[in-house]
């Protein structure tokens, strides 16, 4: 998995997941911001079902959106890594 970075600026960042034909990542990094006040707009879309990258935009108040993002990926690791240990301790 490749990000190719498309706009970068303090309160904006537009990137596009490379090698990733699925929508999991994306509904997942975009509803984690959404939930950030910080965060002014959110939203990703994939030109074409079969063909198209996932392409995400974030857009902030004044806050970095780069940092941002990293943070909600960081939440959503940490989840998941929860989850793991959960369903591990079920067994």
């Amino acid at each position: 998995m490749e990000i190719k970075i498309i706009n970068h600026e303090k309160t904006l960042l537009e990137f596009e997941i490379l090698g990733y034909e699925y929508y999991t990542l994306p509904e997942l990094i975009t509803g984690a911001l959404s939930k950030n006040d910080a965060v002014e707009f959110v939203s990703y879309k994939v030109d074409h079902p079969t063909v198209g990258k996932p392409r995400i935009v974030v857009r902030t108040k004044s806050k970095d959106a780069l940092n941002l993002t990293l943070g909600a990926i960081e939440d959503i690791a940490s989840q998941v890594a929860d989850l793991r240990k959960a369903l591990k301790k079920s067994k």
